[in-house]
């Protein structure tokens, strides 16, 4: 209802309409219609760098695949270990082998010094270092079952004359990502192992062909893809640095 007091005034003729209140009304704001963006411009599932394995020829590959096609891979090739994991083990008790995947993506490479890559299990260690080899400025890889510290740095300075710059297993490091193999053959009763073989790739290069020798022929031979088993419990996503333990200071008297 509209309540309005009108007064007229007959002057020359003109009516004055003054004094007219009306009730408060709403404020109405027009809204524009977002356009759907999820339909126009559907968001790319990600790609990620994966180890592609194969267990009958022991060839090591790589490739930037997606969650879906992951899983479509490894229905379609069973025989093939792909995997994104930082470590993801597959381990054949029959033959007592256990091959260790490792994955390291460009945006790691940049920012590794040293990691530790847990193997068997989580029971023993391999250690990754990162140097730059002042000769060529370029960068390698060094990989070791020792672990890291200042007193083996300064040995390979000593041998060497350099940062392990002529070390025999030094590996040119690809800064568009690398993938490894480790075979490893263990003694459950000891809880001993020998590496038998340690593979590497560079994400872009040629396909890794391991050149055999009479032991790996033997594991190749089986061909064991139906066997191998992979270790989802001690998996590991990414690789994290290695640091160092700070010697304790003691600061004052006794």
């Amino acid at each position: 209802l509209v309540h309005a007091t009108t007064m007229i005034t007959a002057k020359k003729g003109y009516s004055s309409l003054s004094c007219i209140s009306l009730p408060s009304l709403p404020t109405i704001t027009e809204e524009r219609s977002q356009p759907n963006r999820t339909r126009l411009y559907p968001k790319k599932e990600p790609k990620h760098l994966c180890a592609v394995f194969d267990f009958e020829s022991f060839v090591l590959d790589s490739s930037l695949l997606t969650e879906d096609e992951i899983v479509q891979k490894r229905k379609l090739s069973p025989d093939l270990a792909i995997t994104n994991m930082g470590v993801q083990e597959y381990i054949n008790k029959r033959i007592n082998t256990t091959i260790t995947l490792i994955v390291i993506p460009p945006r790691i490479i940049k920012k590794l010094k040293t990691s530790r890559i847990p193997c068997l299990g989580k029971k023993k260690s391999i250690y990754i270092t990162k140097y730059k080899n002042k000769k060529d400025g370029e960068f390698y890889m060094k990989l070791s079952t020792i672990k890291p510290s200042k007193e083996n740095k300064n040995k390979d300075k000593n041998l060497n004359g350099t940062d392990g710059d002529s070390s025999d297993n030094a590996i040119k490091c690809a800064l568009n990502g690398m993938v490894f193999a480790i075979i490893f053959s263990t003694f459950p009763s000891t809880k001993r192992f020998i590496i038998n073989g340690v593979y590497y790739h560079g994400h872009g290069s040629p396909v890794y062909k391991p050149n055999f020798d009479g032991r790996e022929k033997d594991l190749r031979a089986c061909k064991p893809y139906d066997i191998f088993l992979p270790d989802t419990q001690n998996a590991i996503k990414t690789l994290k640095p290695f640091k160092r333990k700070r010697a304790k200071s003691y600061n004052g008297t006794n």
